[in-house]
């Protein structure tokens, strides 16, 4: 198998005698979101790929909801605004879609002779009615992490080898009565990542929020099983304590590093915090099988181009470049990103081996039980309505069947209002 570094070194070579070529007196503006640390590293690539197409990257970090306003005030105004491609959360393409500011790009990516290979489930991700809001620049999904060592400390059977909810509950319940504290944790803090691990045990139940459409399903007897699961975790002193403060950078410092709980889903980055850490006995592992399936929530980055953006042609070309695989595999080198396309995908037989197993569990995850979620303008407000259901039935011990019911009308509600 060629090594990555081999094939990074040809491409790097190779890349600007194939590329096109255009002025160097043109500029595109990239908005995104990050945190100061990705970003210094990002607006390295960014360069380079300004020096590949030999025009001029201008970065803009900033708050996505504060570029979608800006987007909507430049449409609205006419002409061409300052706007060029935005990456974006894939939870925010609903909201691209409704607020019609997006450019379809259905047309060009069909028109796209070498277009890379990419996960079917990730490019659907951003098609709403056949037509294409966003394409995916990385993605990613929860994996479930364990603490090997505690499961072998007290013969506790590993996660590769549950069959159902009840393995789980199980696992959880032994490591309970052996060391007196729940080893079990939760991003439960009230957050778009609280929504994400509670989806996971509705799609894994065969439940769903609502359909393309606008249909809403969370009433559903699947919601309710989900909940009666978590609600026996948590009545039973399962669900560590911190969950209801925890996030997903949280649970990694004080959960898993600190030692206070054994297992818990979270997102891949979470592998490179545990090994700088010196914690190598963590694993990976696919999330729990369900009463119908295993499910993840599918998350990542989408460019959206705006319609009012300027040099649409030479932004359609930057696109294009940072999906192929030059930029894809650099990315995955400086970044830890999973990548849209496949090709940037490829296992390094040099690599450790925690490295190889994430990359071949996201791989799994991705490929059979990743689940995005739903494509609903007004997202942020419907994912908060699911938290509260969460908080209302989990931390406060309410009525679930109510809870669920009254849930179901908000979102729809929310729906409706658009």
């Amino acid at each position: 198998m060629r090594k990555i570094g081999a094939i990074m070194a040809m491409v790097v070579l190779l890349a600007p005698l194939v590329l096109p070529r255009v002025s160097a007196q043109q500029e595109i503006n990239v908005f995104y979101q990050m945190t100061p640390g990705e970003d210094a590293i990002f607006r390295k690539i960014l360069q380079q790929t300004g020096k590949d197409l030999n025009i001029k990257v201008k970065p803009i970090n900033m708050d996505t909801i504060d570029t979608m306003n800006k987007v909507s005030a430049e449409v609205r105004a006419g002409g061409k605004g300052s706007v060029n491609v935005i990456f974006t959360d894939v939870t925010y393409v609903g909201m691209w879609y409704k607020s019609g500011t997006y450019l379809d790009l259905t047309s060009r990516f069909n028109d796209w002779k070498d277009k890379p290979d990419i996960f079917e489930l990730i490019l659907d991700a951003g098609i709403i009615e056949d037509k294409i809001v966003a394409l995916p620049l990385r993605t990613d999904c929860e994996v479930l992490y364990y603490n090997e060592e505690m499961f072998n400390k007290y013969s506790v059977p590993t996660p590769d080898t549950w069959e159902s909810w009840d393995d789980f509950y199980s696992a959880a319940k032994t490591f309970k009565e052996k060391t007196g504290t729940p080893r079990f944790g939760m991003k439960g803090n009230l957050y778009e990542g609280l929504t994400c691990d509670f989806l996971s045990y509705v799609w894994a139940a065969g439940g769903r929020v609502a359909d393309p459409q606008g249909n809403v399903y969370f009433n559903s007897p699947e919601t309710i099983e989900a909940l009666n699961f978590l609600r026996k975790l948590r009545d039973e002193g399962l669900i560590h304590r911190n969950s209801r403060i925890w996030k997903e950078g949280s649970i990694v410092e004080e959960g898993m590093i600190g030692n206070q709980i054994y297992m818990a889903m979270d997102w891949p980055y979470a592998m490179s915090m545990l090994q700088g850490a010196g914690r190598t006995q963590w694993k990976v592992a696919l999330t729990p099988p369900g009463p119908k399936t295993r499910a993840t929530a599918l998350g990542g980055w989408y460019f959206v181009i705006p319609k009012s953006a300027p040099n649409l042609d030479i932004t359609w070309e930057f696109v294009k470049h940072m999906l192929g695989d030059k930029m894809q595999l650099l990315m995955n080198e400086k970044l830890g990103w999973a990548m849209a396309n496949k090709n940037a995908w490829q296992v390094d037989e040099s690599w450790p081996q925690w490295q190889k197993d994430l990359v071949n569990t996201q791989r799994e995850m991705l490929n059979k039980y990743a689940m995005p979620r739903p494509k609903i303008a007004r997202w942020t407000e419907v994912s908060y309505a699911i938290q509260m259901c969460f908080d209302r039935v989990i931390y406060r011990g309410e009525d679930i069947a109510q809870i669920v019911e009254r849930t179901a009308r908000e979102i729809q509600k929310i729906i409706e209002e658009g």
